[in-house]
């Protein structure tokens, strides 16, 4: 898996090329600690139900709020990075990217409320995929949420990863369904002192590996 290709929506609202109205909203209630819990022998301690409610409800408001203005606008992805650990007080980047056909040669980027930053929607070049074609995100295949898959993954070696290692890292989710193909979630794990990388893919709709 490419991570430069995942990362790089983290940095989309950093280097943006336009600004628009900013979002008022703001979650704070929702930062929980994401550690082991050996008690519920569950790698993230956040309530993965809830979340789901949340996730959904802040999807369907960035949809409406964006379909207001650009009524064609069609998501073709979700992207989020966690930097040094994995709770919401990690969570530096969390973003919608839309794909709106008056902008022939750019993408959409809208940035979650929850993300504090003065640029909440930015465009995009559309090479944002490395000039792979994306399709329309089907939400009817979209089961399986940001934290269940970090949970998913967590079980499957990424816990392991950020326990042997005790300097910078960061954990980047990149949701997008190739053209004709399967939603997925692409998750990397990745190490900021000696480059060392380990990636999954996350079925969004079952949640096998």
């Amino acid at each position: 898996m490419n991570y430069k290709r995942i990362l790089l929506v983290g940095f989309l609202i950093v280097s943006s090329f336009i600004v628009w109205t900013t979002y008022a909203s703001s979650n704070e209630d929702l930062i929980n600690d994401a550690d082991v819990d050996n008690k519920t022998n569950s790698f993230l301690s956040l309530d993965y139900i809830k979340e789901d409610a949340v996730f959904r409800q802040e999807l369907l408001d960035t949809k409406n709020k964006t379909k207001k203005q650009y009524p064609k606008a069609e998501l073709t992805a979700i992207s989020l990075k966690f930097e040094d650990g994995l709770n919401y007080s990690y969570l530096i980047n969390y973003a919608y990217v839309f794909d709106v056909p008056s902008f022939i040669d750019k993408y959409l980027v809208v940035n979650n409320p929850r993300i504090k930053s003065e640029v909440d929607q930015s465009l995009v070049g559309n090479d944002l995929f490395d000039n792979i074609s994306v399709g329309v995100i089907k939400e009817e295949y979209l089961k399986i949420n940001f934290v269940q898959a970090l949970e998913i993954v967590e079980r499957d070696g990424g816990y392991d990863f950020r326990a042997d290692r005790y300097g910078k890292y960061n954990v980047t989710m990149l949701l997008n369904q190739s053209s004709g193909g399967v939603l997925n979630w692409q998750i990397s794990y990745f190490d900021e002192t000696d480059n060392t990388e380990k990636s999954w893919v996350v079925n969004a709709a079952s949640g096998k590996i």
